[in-house]
Formats: structure tokens, C-alpha cells, sequence
């Protein structure tokens, strides 16, 4: 329950409003290259959560990238994640799961 809730919450924080009209780049259809690509990454992210490896899961990340816990914290850089991962897996997450289905994947900006 409460990873479908930091799932629910995660997914709510990313914005779905679609672009201004006159918007002067266009949104770039995804290639099948492109979705297996992203299904890839969250193919990864799911086995690294499901064996509780937050160095693999980190890895994920830009090396300074940011990463918002569920409780609105951010972590700044792959190290920070890493270790405060660790940490939380640690408590009630150790035998949690992580179950990622986009409803929608498109391109925000072309290339």
C-alpha cells in the first residue's frame, strides 16, 4: 500500500498538461527504439528496488540529478540518493515493491 501510494505521489508531481499551442518545438513522435529504451529503464529500476540494490537503482541517475522523497525532501546527486536509499531500505522499505506502468510517454522537446 504505501508504495502504491509513493508511486501514486510520484506520478501526481510530474506534469501532464500538454503543451501551449504555439509552442515552437514540436512534440517528437518516440521511435520503437525510443519505448524499449524507456521500458528498459524501468525494467532496471524495478529489479533494483525489488533487490533492495540502491547503488544500482542510483545509478540510474544523472550524476548530479535530484530525486524528491515522499516526503518532500530533495536529494541532490547520485551519491545523495544512493545513501539516503540505503538508509530508508533500511526501515519499512526492505521488503517493499516497486511496480512502474506509465500511462503516457512522449517527448517533451525534440532529440
Amino acid at each position: 500500500m504505501r508504495t502504491v501510494l509513493f508511486i501514486a505521489l510520484m506520478l501526481a508531481a510530474c506534469s501532464t498538461a500538454p503543451p501551449p499551442q504555439n509552442s515552437p518545438m514540436p512534440i517528437s513522435e518516440l521511435t520503437a527504439e525510443d519505448r524499449q529504451e524507456i521500458s528498459g529503464i524501468f525494467e532496471q529500476w524495478e529489479r533494483a528496488w525489488q533487490a533492495h540494490d540502491m547503488h544500482a537503482w542510483a545509478q540510474l541517475f544523472h550524476n548530479d540529478g535530484t530525486y524528491i522523497t515522499w516526503f518532500g525532501d530533495a536529494l541532490v546527486g547520485r551519491e545523495a540518493i544512493e545513501n539516503a536509499m540505503v538508509q530508508a531500505h533500511r526501515t519499512v522499505f526492505r521488503t517493499s515493491e516497486q511496480l512502474s506502468r506509465p500511462e503516457e510517454i512522449r517527448m517533451v522537446a525534440p532529440g
